[in-house]
């Protein structure tokens, strides 16, 4: 997978607060560090703000590559799937995703230990594997194979235990010894793949008109990118079919009304999936309002 990178023109306005960027304390730093560090943060705000690079580059006295270099190590991705922010001008500071370098975790559930990087190093094990995984969760045609609509995450887990099954693997080996069968590795794996795979990941999931309006320009960002807890929230209505009666208290006292139906409306946070709050209707249908 290669990672955008941004230049002025490309920088999504959500992105452009530094604000709102992880912050560092730079105290602790060797005087001559604490000066490139505040020289090159001024620097990115400049150009972020101006995006006049060349004049950036000679007041600052950095090459318009290390402003460049230094913005989108700010704009990485950390291990915790927040922005790097300024945090990314840091020396050493990791930006590349980590693998692991020891064999994988053997033992009984329970018994097992260190499962760190476990996921990806067994894919990278089992290439048959992670193959028929990708086709899975992309839909990619082969002859004689259905796909599910918009296929569940427990579905393609099952069928990730199964290959596993099939490749040999007992209890005591990685990730059938794992308390989850690697679950929440495999949700985040889906999560991870149709982002990366865009046209082909929304496709499978939303159907081929969704796929095709991503090729339309609107203007604005593709994705929008969550920066700060409760960011991007979704809303949708749940249908419960019920037989029953709800009391309306009134100007003219409480009334009992008759309904066939409740319908639920939580708001949830996308990243966390913790529902912040919920309504509760009782109408035939919810309306668009």
């Amino acid at each position: 997978m290669t990672t955008r990178r941004f230049v002025y023109r490309t920088l999504p306005q959500e992105l452009r607060d530094t604000r709102l960027w992880r912050r560092v304390d730079i105290e602790a730093l060797p005087l001559e560090d604490r000066e490139r560090f505040t020289r090159m943060a001024r620097a990115v705000e400049s150009y972020i703000a101006l995006g006049r690079i060349t004049t950036i580059s000679k007041e600052f006295g950095f090459t318009p590559e290390m402003i460049l270099r230094s913005l989108n190590r700010c704009l990485a991705f950390a291990a915790d799937g927040k922005i790097m922010g300024w945090a990314g001008l840091l020396k050493g500071t990791r930006l590349k995703e980590y693998r692991r370098e020891t064999e994988l975790p053997k033992g009984r559930p329970g018994q097992a230990r260190g499962f760190a990087g476990s996921f990806s190093a067994f894919l990278a094990e089992y290439p048959v594997i992670k193959e028929k995984l990708d086709s899975l969760i992309l839909k990619r045609t082969k002859r004689g194979v259905v796909h599910e609509a918009k296929i569940a995450a427990k579905n393609v887990h099952k069928t990730f235990v199964r290959l596993a099954e099939e490749a040999g693997l007992t209890r005591e080996d990685y990730p059938l010894n794992s308390k989850s069968c690697g679950r929440r590795s495999v949700e985040r794996y889906m999560q991870q793949l149709t982002e990366s795979e865009l046209g082909a990941g929304t496709g499978a999931r939303y159907g081929a008109d969704a796929s095709a309006r991503l090729r339309v320009g609107t203007g604005h960002p593709r994705r929008v990118q969550a920066i700060a807890p409760f960011d991007l929230v979704g809303l949708d209505a749940h249908e419960m079919h019920c037989i029953g009666a709800v009391r309306v208290n009134g100007p003219a006292g409480p009334q009992w009304v008759p309904i066939e139906r409740l319908w639920i409306v939580p708001v949830v946070e996308q990243e966390c999936k913790v529902i912040l709050g919920y309504s509760v209707g009782i109408r035939t249908e919810c309306s668009a309002s």
